[in-house]
């Protein structure tokens, strides 16, 4: 719960700190300051952010994410742990938020079919005719067209599946 305020406090703030400024809050002299723990937690949402608004996918994401976390703590395994487990967790938090709050693109009258950043519900089966299913191709929605179009990743083919599947009448 902790964190997850932290991750709004961060994002509030907007400004992800550097590293000098991280290293002189947290790593001075005279051990840590009264801010080095907000400043982290900026540090870390901050860069996760940079990194899911420029690599969505989690794969790359995670690469991403642990790269700024090796850049941090270098070779401290408890530091990299924490920056890791926390990035993974804020992937979830962002990818969950970029999911629910993005407004329909598309809805056809028959099926209700959503895109939502990339992700397609599957439209019912049986509302599928030739027509719409090429038209779903044109979309580049051939994955929610079912198992026998899940290999497919270009219109084209999917066309030519569409003709093999769902036959013109």
């Amino acid at each position: 719960m902790m964190f997850f305020a932290l991750l709004s406090f961060a994002a509030a703030l907007g400004n992800i700190p550097t590293h000098d400024e991280l290293a002189v809050a947290c790593y001075g002299k005279d051990g840590p300051h009264s801010d080095c723990v907000s400043l982290l937690a900026q540090a870390i949402i901050g860069h996760a952010k940079k990194c899911y608004n420029k690599h969505p996918a989690r794969e790359d994401y995670m690469g991403c994410a642990s790269t700024f976390c090796f850049n941090e703590c270098g070779e401290n395994e408890g530091c990299s742990e924490l920056c890791d487990q926390k990035t993974e967790e804020a992937y979830g938090v962002f990818d969950k938020a970029a999911k629910s709050t993005k407004t329909t693109l598309l809805q056809l009258e028959e099926g209700k079919v959503e895109i939502r950043r990339g992700l397609r519900s599957a439209p019912a089966a049986k509302k599928i005719d030739h027509h719409k299913c090429r038209v779903l191709c044109q979309r580049f929605m051939f994955k929610s067209l079912g198992d026998e179009f899940k290999n497919i990743d270009h219109p084209n083919d999917c066309m030519q599946k569409c003709d093999e599947v769902y036959p013109a009448a």
